[in-house]
C-alpha cells in the first residue's frame, strides 16, 4: 500500500552518523528552499541552465533537469504533498477498465488517500520535532552533568560523577532515535516553486511477509516509499532527482542499500527503477493479479552488498521479465 511508510514512519536527523562533507553540504542546503537567501542561491545555480538552453547548447529537457530543486518537506508543505499522492495512487488502478462506477470508485479512494497522508504525515512530521526536541534536552542534560564534573575536578572540590545511563533512558533514546528516522523529500520547479513530486525515506521491515502492525523478525532496512510525481511535470527528472536525494540520505544515515515497493503493472516505476540499478529480491507472491508488488533492492557506495545473489531486473524480454504474472 502507499501509505504504509508513512502511517509507521521512524525519523532521523539529516546530518546523523555522517563522515562526508560535501554529502552533508547538499542535503543541508536544501533546508533553506523556504528562505530568500535559499531562493537566490536555487536562482544563482540555474541561471547557468537558462542560459545554455537558450543559446542552443542544451535542450529544454536537459534545462528543465536543471531547474529542479529538491528540498524537505515541512508542515506548510504537507497539503500539495496530499493533493500529489492522491493525484498518483488514487487514480488509474484499473488500466484499460472504464465505466462511472470505476471512475466514482477511483475518486472516493483519491479523497480517501488525501486525507489519510494529510494526517499521517503531519503526525509523522510532529513526532519527529517533538523526538528531536526530546532527544537534544537529554543529550544537554548529560553534557551538563559531565561538564560539571569536570569544573568540579579543576577546582579541587567534590566531584559527582554523572550516573551511568539506564536501560529505560537507553530505551527512550533508541525510540527517539527511531522516530527521527524520517525525510519526506521534495523536488520543485525552480522556476514557478510548484511541486513536481515527492518521496518519503524511512526504516522499515521491507522483508517482512505481512505488512504493520503484525510482528516480524526482518531486519529494519533503508525504505523509500510513497514516490509521486504529478502529472503534468512527468518526464522532467523529477523522479530520478528525487531517487538520487533519497540514496544520499540512506548513505548519510550508513545504510548500504535502498530498499522499496512497485506495483507489478506500474512499468513506468519499474523502468526507472531497473534504470538506476535495481534488481528484484521478492516478487510479491501474498497479492495475486494486478494488486502484487515487487519489492527491489538498490547497493550503495559501490558495495556488493547482501543483495548480490537477488537477480538483475532488465532483461531481454524488458522491465516485466522477472516480475511476470
Amino acid at each position: 500500500a502507499p501509505l504504509a511508510a508513512t502511517a509507521t514512519a521512524w525519523p532521523c536527523h539529516l546530518t546523523a552518523h555522517s563522515s562526508n562533507n560535501s554529502t552533508r553540504a547538499s542535503i543541508a542546503s536544501t533546508s533553506t528552499s523556504g528562505s530568500k537567501a535559499g531562493r537566490m542561491a536555487t536562482q544563482a545555480l540555474q541561471r547557468p541552465a537558462l542560459e545554455a538552453c537558450a543559446a542552443g547548447a542544451i535542450n529544454e529537457a536537459q534545462a528543465a533537469r536543471a531547474l529542479l530543486h529538491v528540498s524537505v518537506c515541512r508542515l506548510r508543505d504537507v497539503p500539495e504533498v496530499a493533493a500529489i499522492s492522491a493525484q498518483a495512487f488514487g487514480f488509474g488502478n484499473f488500466p484499460g477498465v472504464d465505466g462511472e462506477a470505476i471512475v466514482k470508485l477511483e475518486e472516493r479512494y483519491a479523497a480517501a488517500v488525501k486525507r489519510e497522508v494529510t494526517e499521517k504525515l503531519a503526525e509523522a512530521l510532529q513526532r519527529k520535532d517533538e523526538a528531536t526536541r526530546l532527544h537534544r534536552e537529554y543529550r544537554l542534560r548529560r553534557s551538563s552533568q559531565v561538564m560539571r564534573a569536570q569544573l568540579a575536578q579543576l577546582r579541587d572540590s567534590r566531584v559527582v560523577h554523572p550516573r551511568p545511563e539506564t536501560r529505560e533512558e537507553r530505551r527512550e533514546v533508541q525510540k527517539w532515535l527511531r522516530l527521527r528516522r524520517f525525510v519526506c523529500v521534495l523536488a520543485r520547479d525552480g522556476e514557478s516553486g510548484e511541486l513536481m513530486g515527492c518521496a518519503s525515506v524511512s526504516l522499515m521491515q521491507a522483508e517482512a511477509v505481512f505488512p504493520p502492525p503484525l510482528p516480524s523478525n526482518a531486519p529494519l532496512r533503508f525504505y523509500v516509499s510513497n514516490m509521486a510525481v504529478s502529472e503534468r511535470h512527468r518526464r522532467r527528472g523529477a523522479a530520478s532527482a528525487l531517487l538520487r536525494q533519497c540514496e544520499r540520505i540512506g548513505r548519510l544515515w550508513g545504510y548500504d542499500s535502498v530498499w522499496l515497493h512497485v506495483g507489478v503493472m506500474n512499468t513506468g516505476a519499474q523502468a526507472l527503477y531497473g534504470k538506476s540499478g535495481f534488481s528484484v529480491v521478492n516478487k510479491g507472491m501474498m497479492l495475486a493479479g494486478p494488486l502484487r508488488q515487487v519489492s527491489v533492492v538498490l547497493g550503495l557506495r559501490g558495495q556488493a552488498s547482501s543483495t548480490g545473489e537477488h537477480g538483475s531486473w532488465l532483461g531481454r524480454a524488458g522491465p516485466l521479465r522477472q516480475v511476470s504474472m
